[in-house]
């Protein structure tokens, strides 16, 4: 007995359920809603439209051979100027140097010891 009057019950509650949902109307949505979403996904930014860009496999390529020749140019530069430093103008820069005492002289705290 106890059994019927808890499926009574439940077959009540779950009808009261159902037709308290026979009231409700199909949800709806603001008419431009997808027309904004529309235009919002297709606007884009300047880092957006940079990474789209670089995104392309032929274009990310170019740069990486780009930045590998402007770095080798640096460094092959950097050692001819070196190279072309030490060949003219090394001993006259040591010269300067050694003139306004520039060079690091150990001797002359040796030398000028005051005799304790």
């Amino acid at each position: 007995m106890l059994d019927m009057i808890n499926n009574e019950d439940i077959n009540k509650e779950v009808d009261k359920t159902l037709q308290s949902l026979d009231g409700l109307n199909k949800a709806t949505a603001n008419p431009f809603l997808f027309t904004r979403i529309k235009s919002r996904m297709q606007r884009q930014n300047g880092w957006e439209k940079a990474t789209s860009l670089l995104n392309r496999p032929l274009i990310a390529f170019a740069v990486l051979i780009a930045v590998i020749a402007i770095n080798t140019w640096a460094v092959l530069v950097s050692d001819e100027q070196q190279q072309i430093n030490k060949d003219k103008g090394g001993v006259a820069i040591l010269e300067i140097a050694d003139e306004y005492n520039l060079v690091a002289n150990n001797n002359y705290y040796f030398e000028n010891i005051p005799n304790e």
